[in-house]
């Protein structure tokens, strides 16, 4: 594990780590904090990418820090429910869904709202 610049946020070389996932059993927890915040860095420019189009031209954007996609299993532990629940919900478009790609991702602010809404 290396330091950036700054000296102060753990920087990781990321690449390694596709190619052999397995390697991420030797870091410690540190580490894994670090590889986890690159990952999410990553996940959020390419799903920038994908949400508006990849071009030949490089999309530079950043998602507000409050704002951030789901999967049904992390929305499933926060609601503390099932994610096949979660999933039913969704497909049958009781609770807001948003399609990166193939992949469904959640907005837990969202999702919640909807639930409160239901409630009598």
């Amino acid at each position: 594990m290396s330091l950036n610049g700054s000296g102060t946020n753990n920087v990781i070389d990321i690449g390694r780590y596709l190619v052999r996932p397995n390697l991420a059993d030797g870091l410690n927890r540190e580490e894994l904090a670090a590889l986890l915040e690159q990952l999410k860095a990553l996940e959020g420019r390419v799903m920038a990418r994908l949400l508006l189009g990849a071009t030949d031209q490089p999309v530079v954007t950043r998602a507000p820090a409050d704002v951030r996609l789901l999967t049904a299993k992390q929305v499933a532990e926060c609601l503390e429910v099932k994610e096949s629940w979660v999933m039913s919900e969704a497909r049958a478009d009781r609770i807001p869904k948003h399609m990166v790609g193939r992949y469904v991702r959640f907005d837990l602010g969202e999702v919640r709202r909807a639930l409160e809404q239901r409630q009598p």
